[in-house]
């Protein structure tokens, strides 16, 4: 899914009112976060110029002061997006929603764990010189919808809008762990009447017992208990549309054995290895929270915060047993190794993306001539109306053997690199997920201790 955020960008000053304007702009166009610039585009000026034009509009209609632009997120849920689909949508959505009014230069960052594009267009129209006005309650009125709109067309997940979730209330994270909740749970009740269910008509009855609501018509949707807006089945993955449902029903069953027998299984038993000081305080904070577990299933949407910090005490009490950190020094050396893997991993990042810009020009010819080689096949089966589609593809492999590739050399070298950044950026997102982990530890323990100390003064004192 993909939410939006809108900023913004205040004058800097009498002499120099247009600083953060260019501060911001070229925070957009780092070349490290955008691919050396393959993911920056620009509407209604030129991407190298924009901060230069915007300047040059306001100066034409005698507007430098007060309000100088605004700055659009649109962030993308991990995982879901490749960097260049969004990079699609995002010029989609600054077409659609600043039309023909005002300049624009947009980019998408893929340098973090989940891929987000940001906009910054000019307060005042190059066409009008009116300033552009933004309105309590347009995020949900204007903004959101194009975004929803647009990932729909994508087959990506949206955002329900009358959810709790409302602009400024609450953080991407926030909303992202409580809707993976939410979807983690209608998986699993959509699975289990699944097998369970021999027809789709029975499927509907075995979700309506659960207290599930449902919807049909053009899209399949459904409500569990405590959510207040239907969700699409699709959005849950190919999995779950309904075409898939039915031939699921059809196909996957329950696997039930008759006559179970029991085998016996003989394994050495070790002693285990006592637990240290930091390691026994969140197990039993997990053992706290583990009553949770004893709770129905189908109850768990009752109890979101709790599953949350369940979950991240657990991945905290795993960190802790997987790296064998017993004291806080050892968590300091793991968070020290962490941050120098990481200066590494960016670093080699940024080598593969300057070797394969030396090759952007072969690789949009290929793109290009992989395009048409459906038409050449057709005219090479005698179609002559793909004559000029033919030509060009010609044309392309002539310019490839001028600089001394073919098709297929250029094949392999999109394929190596598109396979080598992809291995980084899996190192590069568990390194993060490393390192956050450490540093949570290390602020609760710090703020631990602090509490210790404060308890004994206390006592001391009394």
């Amino acid at each position: 899914m993909a939410i939006t955020k809108i900023l913004h960008i205040k004058e800097a000053g009498k002499t120099t009112p247009g600083k953060h304007l260019k501060q911001a702009i070229q925070y957009i166009c780092n070349p490290q976060k955008t691919q050396e610039g393959m993911l920056i585009g620009s509407l209604n000026c030129q991407s190298d110029y924009a901060y230069e034009q915007m300047i040059q509009t306001k100066k034409y209609f005698q507007k430098l002061n007060l309000r100088q632009g605004y700055h659009i997120i649109i962030s993308f849920e991990e995982g879901e997006i490749e960097p260049e689909r969004a990079f699609e949508i995002v010029g989609t959505f600054a077409r659609q929603y600043l039309e023909k009014d005002y300049e624009a230069i947009y980019a998408i960052h893929d340098d973090t764990m989940h891929v987000h594009g940001h906009i910054i267009f000019n307060s005042v129209s190059y066409r009008t010189g009116r300033k552009y006005r933004y309105e309590r309650g347009d995020w949900k009125k204007q903004i959101q919808p194009i975004v929803n709109q647009l990932c729909e067309e994508h087959s990506l997940s949206i955002i329900d809008l009358d959810e709790q979730y409302t602009e400024g209330r609450r953080s991407w994270q926030e909303y992202q762990a409580e809707n993976k909740i939410w979807n983690s749970m209608i998986r699993r009740d959509l699975n289990e009447c699944i097998w369970k269910a021999d027809s789709f008509e029975q499927f509907q009855e075995l979700q309506k017992e659960k207290g599930y609501a449902l919807k049909s018509g053009k899209h399949f949707a459904i409500k569990p208990p405590g959510m207040k807006r239907f969700r699409r089945c699709k959005s849950l993955g190919t999995d779950y549309t309904e075409e898939r449902i039915r031939e699921r029903i059809q196909k996957e069953t329950f696997v039930i054995k008759n006559t179970p027998s029991i085998k016996r299984v003989y394994m050495k038993r070790y002693k285990r290895v006592p637990l240290t000081d930091l390691q026994r305080k969140y197990y039993a904070k997990l053992f706290r929270t583990g009553v949770l577990r004893k709770r129905p299933y189908s109850q768990a949407w009752k109890y979101k915060k709790e599953i949350l910090q369940m979950e991240r005490l657990q991945r905290e009490y795993q960190f802790l047993c997987r790296n064998d950190i017993s004291d806080t020094s050892s968590l300091h050396e793991k968070i020290h190794w962490c941050e120098e893997r990481k200066k590494s991993i960016e670093k080699e990042r940024r080598r593969l993306y300057r070797q394969k810009y030396d090759y952007q020009k072969q690789i949009q010819l290929y793109e290009r001539a992989k395009y048409l080689s459906h038409a050449v096949c057709c005219y090479q089966n005698g179609d002559k109306y793909f004559h000029n589609e033919y030509e060009e593809y010609r044309k392309i492999e002539r310019v490839l053997k001028a600089d001394g590739y073919t098709l297929g050399d250029i094949e392999k070298i999109q394929d190596y690199y598109k396979e080598h950044l992809g291995k980084v950026r899996e190192e590069e997102k568990w390194i993060r997920e490393e390192l956050n982990i450490a540093r949570q530890i290390q602020r609760e323990n710090k703020s631990y201790q602090e509490i210790r100390k404060e308890r004994s003064r206390q006592s001391f004192v009394r």
